[in-house]
């Protein structure tokens, strides 16, 4: 099967002791998710998702966080080049990263709306489960990492799926998290 690659973003910001993330509405798709995009030749995986990132929502104040790098696989149609209109495996990767940014600008055409929303209100606007598992992979790093980020940030164990089995799954299992 043939596959394409594209690469994006779980974008976060802090608004008092709040984070939120960025989800943005996708009017080809007719769904809620990350921003990103096709990853073109000679470009790197991160080069690509802040590329991408930049021309859906218009945001430069992009800071990526070393140490998360997520894959989602998945069969799909193309709509690109050689590919278009045949099944492929979409490999999408995503980043997370910070920024300070709150105004977005989208295009209206391919994508047309955006929200900033804390992760419980993220999670129910997705579709699909595996974007629902990055952005929990997502929260479970910034947990994580909690300390780096500033004191008061409102991430905590009641923000995330207490459901051991999937935390077993993504191995963030340990006997000090639970």
């Amino acid at each position: 099967m043939n596959k394409e690659y594209s690469a994006g973003g779980v974008i976060f910001r802090k608004e008092d002791d709040t984070i939120l993330f960025l989800i943005i509405y996708s009017q080809r798709n007719k769904l809620w998710g990350f921003p990103k995009g096709h990853i073109e030749p000679k470009e790197t995986e991160k080069q690509a998702a802040l590329r991408e990132i930049t021309e859906e929502t218009g945001v430069q104040d992009l800071k990526i966080i070393d140490g998360f790098r997520e894959e989602d696989i998945y069969a799909a149609i193309s709509n690109r080049g050689e590919f278009n209109g045949q099944k492929i495996k979409k490999h999408s990767i995503y980043f997370l990263i910070q920024t300070q940014n709150k105004s977005i600008e989208v295009d209206g055409e391919e994508i047309s709306d955006y929200k900033w929303l804390e992760f419980q209100e993220a999670l129910k606007v997705f579709d699909f489960e595996s974007v629902k598992k990055i952005l929990k992979m997502a929260n479970l790093f910034l947990l994580e990492m909690q300390d780096e980020i500033t004191p008061g940030d409102t991430i905590s164990e009641d923000n995330i799926d207490d459901d051991i089995e999937t935390l077993e799954m993504l191995d963030f299992f340990d006997d000090d998290f639970i």
